[in-house]
């Protein structure tokens, strides 16, 4: 199986494997090429280091990364950090105030970013047991370091019902608009548990989703909620938080991004009728109180009868053009595919090919609000990831031979600087690298 995207190619000869395999093996390693300049930084202090995402300060280029440890049955989030001119990256940082109150997962990774004056933000959940049921509850919670990363401010729920009923508050995604407001993005079952809980009452079962119209059925359970809360005071405290959609796929991770106008996008993947299982999109010009309509990004038409756990990922560039890349998983085309629209996001160009003919695969975006947009992703053809970036408007340019070999890509750009991260044998992996600037 092989690709069959419209990219042109920009060679730079990399090594094919940046893996982890001691605490502190690296070195820094530039070459220079007429397309780009990459820094290769080959090992980071991570060994057992899972999920990691990044984020690099756009007035110091100072490069963070985020990730999550386990050791004795304890899961927590560690941050390190490396500055523009350093060569070695800091000792982790704990995040999680409270121990073991961290829980990995694939499309649910601790999230960084950067806000006013260098703060760094980090948003994860934890993993609430509840007897009976298959898969635990969570709540999304969120620290701040003032100091670099230095140390973080005790934990706090992001989500206003944290003492309530135990519902799932996870698949979670965070963005800093240009005004400083903080926004967060995640999938929400309050309203499914209080449905339970007032069927249970009622000595009565209801079906979850969408009704079915039969006379005389109990109405069902709502489905998964797409919620958006904010913070205007640098993650002091959040808004109760606004409902943004309802049906969406349960364990695929949202996205959120603003625009330089300040216009707020949320992207998902939503469940439409005959459980087809494509991207939506939504927008906002209050500030996150009230939403568009969901909107369906493309007519994949992938109906499948569970979660495939593998969200979109979403950037505006500085022109406002909105990009979406996504996994779909037809029979006749599964692949990644990317789009974009010149619009505000109410008409996307024909979807290109990343890679065909793949299973379930993930995919990110970074460079929101800037002139060229990267995108990396999983090549399950070649167990790598790959990374590419827009460059005037016209196809992708892949910057050919930056492969990682790793799986679950998170990518962050800034200051003239890019990092890609990935996991791989249960430890994380870097790839670090500057950028020419764009007119």
């Amino acid at each position: 199986m092989m690709s069959i995207s419209p990219f042109q190619r920009a060679r730079v000869l990399l090594p094919g494997t940046l893996l982890l395999l001691t605490a502190l093996l690296g070195c820094d390693r530039t070459m220079d090429n007429a397309a780009e300049t990459f820094t290769v930084q080959q090992a980071l202090p991570l060994e057992g280091g899972i999920v990691p995402t990044t984020a690099i300060d756009p007035q110091t280029g100072t490069t963070y990364v985020v990730f999550f440890r386990t050791e004795e049955e304890q899961s927590n989030a560690y941050l390190v950090r490396k500055a523009a001119d350093a060569v070695a990256w800091s000792a982790p940082v704990r995040v999680n105030s409270l121990d073991g109150e961290a829980s990995p997962h694939a499309q649910a990774p601790a999230q960084v970013a950067i806000g006013p004056a260098g703060a760094v933000y980090v948003a994860w959940t934890n993993a609430i047991p509840v007897a009976g049921r298959r898969f635990p509850a969570s709540n999304l919670f969120f620290a701040r370091s003032t100091d670099g990363g230095q140390t973080f401010s005790p934990q706090q729920a992001v989500n206003s019902d944290a003492e309530g009923r135990p519902a799932g508050h996870t698949f979670h995604d965070m963005t800093v608009g240009p005004d400083g407001t903080l926004y967060v993005a995640w999938l929400d079952g309050r309203e499914q548990e209080a449905a339970q809980a007032e069927a249970e009452a009622a000595g009565t079962v209801r079906p979850v989703g969408t009704a079915s119209g039969h006379a005389h059925e109990p109405p069902p359970v709502p489905g998964t909620q797409v919620w958006v809360a904010s913070s205007k005071d640098r993650g002091l405290t959040f808004s109760a938080g606004t409902v943004v959609a309802r049906e969406a796929c349960q364990c695929c991770r949202t996205t959120i991004e603003v625009a330089g106008d300040g216009t707020l996008f949320v992207a998902w993947r939503h469940i439409f009728p005959n459980s087809e299982r494509d991207i939506a999109l939504a927008t906002s010009t209050d500030g996150g109180t009230t939403f568009s309509a969901p909107m369906r990004v493309h007519q994949d038409g992938w109906a499948v009868d569970g979660c495939p756990h593998t969200g979109p990922s979403l950037a505006i560039d500085a022109d406002g053009r909105v990009h979406l890349a996504w996994y779909t998983g037809t029979e006749t085309n599964p692949a990644l595919l990317y789009a974009v629209s010149a619009d505000g996001g109410r008409l996307f160009s024909k979807p290109q090919t990343l890679v065909a003919g793949v299973p379930v695969s993930q995919v990110k975006l970074g460079g929101n609000r800037q002139a060229r947009i990267w995108v990396a992703w999983e090549d399950k053809t070649t167990q790598r990831l790959r990374l590419a970036h827009t460059e005037g408007g016209g196809p992708l340019v892949e910057i050919e031979d930056a492969h990682l070999e790793a799986h679950g890509p998170a990518l962050a750009v800034a200051h003239g600087r890019w990092a890609m991260t990935g996991e791989a044998e249960g430890n994380t992996v870097v790839l670090t690298g500057t950028s020419p600037a764009v007119p």
